[in-house]
């Protein structure tokens, strides 16, 4: 709310209450009467602009001089007294008018001031006696420009006589979105699964829902997505994850499915995939995983990342070893780890990513962990408890850390400056730029 206060004046502000987003500004109006009985001079008004937690204020400076004759108009500014609605990335039209009031020839220079990017198509006019004459303006939003209303002001001038008037755009929410496939061409075996990764952005003003629809190849080749449906907020990105699962009796040979990922509009993906016959591997217990978190506790809707080591006791050299989950329903997932080689007694630190879908239920699971390549496979049990979104950001912050000791002194040291970055940024206003012509 916007208030102001004088003994001698009675100011009057228009509009008096507004509200702002981040970043964003907007034009008042403070109206000052005075009569014949006050003095010329300088003066000055105390303004003030309350929210509900803190109180701004300021004063305004203004010079009281003898009324002059009013000067006679030599041309007329019109400008659409409502708001037009433009488009980001897309060239819109304004159209306004000068006209010559005189029985004269006129002259007048134009320019402009506004935070969206534009053009005047003339810098200067010539006008006959009575004549008017349409302008344009070209407004082209870029990317980074805020949606929503948008202040400009034309001016008109030469050197007897000048005229400036205001009017608005509104900058529409823009929707723009991409589905990438991170990874394609994979090979499953027979009797089991392998996981494809589907990287949707969005890039315009508001958040943005995607549908993914999914169909089976065949009765021995099944294709399941770990959502049907994701929110993603504006300028965030989310992953969903496609499991092809390969029956015993799949056909051998490359094969591919469709997935058709849907926003403002229809994306459609194509998975290839090769079936290969099953290897019969040993199971053996051939690493031994250090610092291994055995039990984790994630939000729903969110991921966890945690970090071991593996060391090779297995006495020769490990090759083409992968890392996956296993047992786990397919709305928790984890991206397939590759740990590649692994020399004799050799260690390695690895880290992974485990993402919950937000339409998983609060609950115990329990799977394991696989590492494996062509010639063993070992397990190592994993319990996942996920915890509803509910808890808010203490119960974020508790699941952050429950069954994690191995995060050490470091971790929490690192989790508070991330923490303090981002309650700093979030005090930045952003400037928004100014175009003249």
């Amino acid at each position: 709310s916007l208030n102001a206060e004088s003994e001698l004046f009675l100011p009057i502000i228009s509009p008096s209450n507004i509200e702002l987003g981040p970043g964003e500004s907007e034009f008042v109006e403070m109206e000052i009467h005075s009569n014949n009985t006050f003095r010329t001079g300088t003066y000055s008004i105390n303004v003030f602009a309350q929210t509900s937690n803190q109180t701004i204020q300021s004063t305004a400076t203004f010079s009281l001089v003898d009324c002059l004759p009013e000067q006679e108009k030599l041309f007329d500014l019109r400008l659409p007294t409502s708001c037009q609605e433009i488009q980001k990335n897309k060239t819109s039209i304004m159209t306004f008018t000068l006209t010559n009031l005189t029985d004269e020839l006129q002259s007048a220079s134009l320019g402009a001031l506004s935070d969206v990017l534009f053009e005047l198509n003339e810098k200067k006019i010539t006008l006959e006696p009575k004549e008017q004459k349409a302008i344009t303006i070209e407004f082209m939003p870029e990317n980074a420009t805020e949606p929503g209303r948008h202040e400009i002001s034309v001016f008109a001038y030469n050197i007897e006589f000048s005229e400036t008037e205001n009017t608005c755009v509104i900058v529409r929410p823009q929707r723009l979105t991409k589905a990438e496939l991170l990874d394609n061409y994979l090979n499953i075996e027979r009797g089991s699964s392998e996981t494809f990764e589907i990287k949707l952005t969005n890039l315009g003003d508001q958040s943005e829902k995607f549908f993914i629809r999914t169909g089976n190849v065949s009765s021995s080749i099944t294709v399941k997505s770990s959502a049907e449906t994701v929110v993603v907020p504006k300028k965030e990105t989310r992953t969903v994850f496609i499991n092809v699962f390969a029956s015993l009796d799949a056909p051998l040979g490359s094969n591919s499915t469709k997935v058709f990922v849907q926003s403002e509009k229809i994306n459609e993906i194509t998975l290839n995939f090769t079936i290969k016959p099953q290897i019969k591997r040993i199971e053996q217990n051939w690493v031994e995983f250090i610092s291994f978190p055995s039990e984790l506790t994630i939000t729903q809707g969110e991921s966890r990342a945690f970090s071991f080591t593996i060391e090779n006791i297995s006495g020769k050299q490990l090759e083409g070893l992968k890392i996956r989950l296993e047992e786990f329903p397919a709305t928790i997932n984890m991206s397939t780890l590759s740990a590649g080689l692994l020399e004799e007694s050799q260690k390695k630190s690895l880290s992974a990513e485990i993402f919950v879908e937000s339409n998983v239920e609060p609950n115990t699971y329990t799977g394991f962990l696989v590492i494996e390549n062509d010639e063993f496979k070992q397990k190592v049990p994993l319990i996942v408890k996920v915890a509803s979104s509910g808890k808010g950001i203490f119960g974020t912050g508790l699941a952050l850390f429950e069954g994690s000791l191995n995060i050490g002194l470091i971790g929490v040291i690192a989790l508070l400056i991330i923490l303090f970055i981002l309650a700093s940024a979030s005090k930045d206003k952003a400037i928004p730029r100014r175009y003249y012509y």
